[in-house]
């Protein structure tokens, strides 16, 4: 098993809201009572654990909670990316500039694998690798939250592709059970096939003979009654 190793970490939250506090007012002490009370804090110990700590260990604050000459640099904007180079080459190993993603981004993934087979646990070893990510991105401003448009935008999206992805019945399989229905008892149906994207029409035409032993009467019915149906499908041009 490799080496146990261990690297600062410190919220999104405090990196830049106290970078914004000495950045206009460059006096402030980041002491761990002036912490607690910014963030309205418990107690003064949780913020020297989960803050002023890291923020010494960066090699930001001075023990009495006064900037170090890296931490000024750190608090103005023209200087920002400078003092981020500085504490990846002076704290953190420069194996871990290797492990970038597609767009050259650091895959925090990979760097937490790398921490957690250096005996960190699964919580630390993500919020050790956010940190990293966060410092080597080198951005002076956090980076913005994905916003209700945006998440609509994503569902909407995702609606679409589902949507395409889901083929729709053809007229033609749509209309297979009214074509296939019959009102009244006896009746006789039109039937047809629908091109792509075509309005079908089904007309069920109910027809009733009284009975006789004449078959001259069937004969002239069922004649007239194809007449009258090539008339509707529009392959004649006789009318009744």
């Amino acid at each position: 098993m490799a080496a146990s190793i261990s690297l600062p970490k410190i919220g999104v939250k405090p990196w830049f809201s106290l970078r914004s506090k000495v950045a206009s007012t460059p006096s402030t002490k980041l002491t761990p009572s002036f912490v607690a009370a910014h963030f309205q804090m418990a107690g003064e110990k949780s913020a020297l654990d989960n803050i002023v700590r890291p923020l010494r260990a960066l090699g930001l604050v001075e023990e009495d909670g006064s900037l170090t000459e890296r931490g000024h640099r750190w608090r103005v904007d023209a200087s920002y990316a400078e003092a981020c180079e500085e504490i990846l080459k002076d704290v953190y190993p420069s194996e871990l500039a290797a492990f970038t993603d597609e767009s050259g981004g650091v895959d925090s993934g990979t760097v937490a694998t790398w921490l957690m087979q250096r005996g960190q646990g699964d919580a630390n070893a993500k919020a050790m690798a956010a940190t990293y990510a966060m410092i080597a991105s080198k951005s002076p401003a956090p980076a913005p939250p994905a916003t209700a448009g945006a998440r609509q935008s994503k569902k909407s999206t995702s609606k679409t592709a589902n949507a395409k992805a889901t083929t729709p019945r053809s007229a033609a399989g749509r209309n297979d059970g009214e074509r296939n229905r019959t009102e009244g008892g006896e009746g006789t149906q039109r039937k047809e096939t629908p091109s792509a994207g075509a309005v079908t029409i089904n007309v069920n035409i109910a027809l009733s003979v009284d009975a006789t032993s004449d078959p001259a009467v069937y004969d002239a019915f069922f004649a007239a009654m194809a007449k009258h149906l090539k008339v509707l499908d529009g392959s004649s041009s006789n009318s009744a």
